[in-house]
């Protein structure tokens, strides 16, 4: 889902070897331009809530990938990266979101984004 941020990949590749529909979603999925964080997430949360039903699987992607760098933070203590994600959650949760769509990802992510989280699943994820 990061291939346009972190290869030389362009989209008429992705299309060509991937297919439409995947190009659309990892489009979803790439950062905007923008010189802070803060912007580029405003903006990419932004994309994330116009999103209608044929992105799917960007949300489902998306929700994956933060349990994956939130469980990552925590496995390596980075107490300040988790921080972060804990005040972008609010935001990211209500852009991201869709109702019946991987709530087991939701619930995790809820549990990993509460104040005690960080302290409590430290020895536990592995």
């Amino acid at each position: 889902h990061d291939i346009l941020e972190d290869t030389d990949f362009i989209e008429t590749s992705i299309q060509h070897h991937f297919g439409l529909e995947v190009l659309r979603c990892v489009q979803l999925l790439t950062d905007p331009e923008g010189e802070t964080r803060i912007s580029r997430k405003s903006a990419l949360n932004n994309k994330l809530s116009q999103a209608d039903e044929s992105l799917n699987l960007a949300l489902i992607v998306k929700a994956a990938d933060r349990v994956a760098n939130v469980r990552f933070c925590i496995k390596s203590k980075n107490f300040n990266m988790w921080k972060r994600y804990q005040l972008e959650y609010s935001a990211f949760r209500k852009a991201a979101y869709r109702p019946n769509l991987c709530e087991r990802l939701w619930m995790i992510l809820d549990v990993l984004m509460e104040a005690d989280a960080f302290v409590n699943f430290s020895d536990e994820i592995k």
